[in-house]
């Protein structure tokens, strides 16, 4: 017997799979029991058979002899047979999540992988990638496996699983927590667009996605610049607006006191020296410039730990509001650079995802 014949045991005889052995079949460095096939020992499973009589396959590496036996059972499970390929370290984050005691650097408890269901999936895809050899500058080809887009239901909650295309090869996986059911995979790309992006797509307005975050084209600076302005209105008609839009400056564009202080009256003696001929001119120019960021990372959101997606330019209006221009990169690598228009200031927005995590391995 060889390895693809055990492989293809497993899938189609259950009576098979224990034999007169207690903790089930083995051969050579591939294992199995009554409800999982392993790769070198139960540490890493390689496909789960779950109460649904579906198929969960593991979509994480471990070195390139697994990686063989990953792509025979790709080929082994039944065509007829509801299966999905998915990163177990990420449905390891998701029992942690759910209170269940699991070890995140470990594949998790065959119990609980076989009480998540797959409602949609979509195909795995094999693409032709063209690069140079580093030593010798030869053009190669290489072919790229990417994990298909599946949605999952675990103890009630629906989970989208599913790898950016726009992100390095091995980089860009995600599960995403979607806000409310779905019933397949479309519906849940769906459900975590924004609101902001479904009006903005109605207005005609143009829109980009790197990552969880989405930025709508806003146009010039001078559309938003009024924002800016209220506030400021706000501090020159009485001494408790002032103290108002001094407090906003200092908690939410962590300025010191002194220079709110010395940003506000420049606008007022501006405002001033408009309506007054005479007037002394302002020692100090007020800009909404001084609002600007340079190459600062969006914020986390949504139960990540810190924010990855750094852009060129932020302009953070005084309602919460982002608006960002230049280049948008990833701080780990993991997707590529997007370029926003040039000259325009875009809107940006995240996704609605209730949580996101990716996977502690790499992915096959």
């Amino acid at each position: 017997m060889n390895n693809d014949t055990f492989i293809n045991e497993f899938f189609t005889r259950k009576d098979f799979r224990l034999g007169r052995f207690k903790d089930g079949r083995r051969h050579g460095n591939l294992q199995m029991d009554k409800h999982a096939l392993y790769s070198y020992g139960t540490h890493f499973p390689l496909a789960v058979e779950t109460h649904f009589d579906q198929y969960l396959l593991n979509g994480d590496s471990y070195s390139s002899s697994t990686s063989s036996h990953q792509h025979t059972v790709r080929w082994a499970v039944p065509s007829d047979a509801m299966h999905a390929e998915v990163p177990f370290s990420a449905l390891s984050e998701l029992f942690v999540r759910d209170g269940y005691h699991v070890d995140r650097w470990r594949s998790p408890s065959v119990r609980l992988v076989k009480m998540v269901k797959i409602l949609d999936k979509t195909d795995a895809e094999y693409r032709t990638i063209k690069y140079k050899d580093p030593k010798t500058g030869e053009e190669k080809e290489r072919e790229e496996h990417m994990l298909g887009a599946t949605l999952i239901c675990f103890n009630g909650r629906y989970l989208l699983s599913g790898t950016d295309p726009s992100a390095h090869w091995r980089f860009g996986y995600f599960m995403s927590e979607l806000p409310y059911p779905v019933g397949n995979v479309e519906e849940a790309f769906n459900a975590l667009m924004p609101i902001e992006v479904m009006e903005a797509e109605e207005e005609g307005k143009q829109w980009l996605r790197h990552g969880e975050w989405f930025f709508i084209e806003e146009g010039k600076i001078y559309s938003f610049r009024k924002k800016f302005r209220d506030i400021f209105d706000k501090a020159s008609k009485s001494i408790e607006g002032y103290d108002e839009s001094c407090l906003l400056l200092i908690n939410q564009y962590k300025m010191k006191p002194s220079e709110a202080d010395d940003l506000l009256r420049a606008f007022i003696t501006q405002k001033l020296q408009r309506r007054l001929p005479g007037f002394p001119e302002a020692q100090a120019t007020f800009s909404v410039d001084a609002f600007m960021q340079k190459n600062v990372a969006l914020p986390a959101h949504n139960g990540q730990d810190i924010g990855h997606h750094q852009v060129t330019r932020l302009l953070t209006t005084p309602d919460g509001e982002m608006y960002c221009r230049g280049t948008v990169r990833h701080t780990r690598n993991e997707h590529r650079m997007l370029k926003l228009g040039k000259g325009s200031w875009f809107r940006a927005v995240a996704n609605a995802q209730i949580a996101a995590w990716g996977a502690s391995g790499r992915i096959d």
